[in-house]
């Protein structure tokens, strides 16, 4: 199998952050080994969407739900040097398109 650095971007994630709850959104990567680079994309989508940890903290409904995309994929040589097959999550805080100056 071929080693890939997938590089994912989840949005619309309501999650009280520092007592605000808002939308926000996240870049996380991802290492690991699979068949291709789409069955890398599925299996890292399955990983995030079956985090307790993520499912617990986020707050939207049935109708507005959280989205995840994949930002970049590179398939890469080795996994030397990495201090983990993940990273962990950079949030930020996602803005209406009317307030793109703040």
């Amino acid at each position: 199998m071929k080693k890939y650095h997938l590089l994912m971007n989840g949005q619309n994630f309501l999650v009280d952050m520092d007592g605000l709850t808002s939308k926000y959104g996240f870049y996380q990567n991802f290492y690991l080994e699979a068949e291709s680079p789409k069955h890398a994309e599925v299996l890292v989508i399955q990983k995030i969407r079956g985090n307790d940890d993520l499912r617990t903290i986020t707050k939207n409904i049935k109708e507005d739900p959280p989205v995840i995309n994949l930002d970049e994929v590179l398939e890469i040589e080795t996994f030397d040097g990495l201090d983990a097959m993940e990273s962990g999550k950079a949030w930020y805080r996602e803005r209406k398109w009317w307030q793109f100056w703040k």
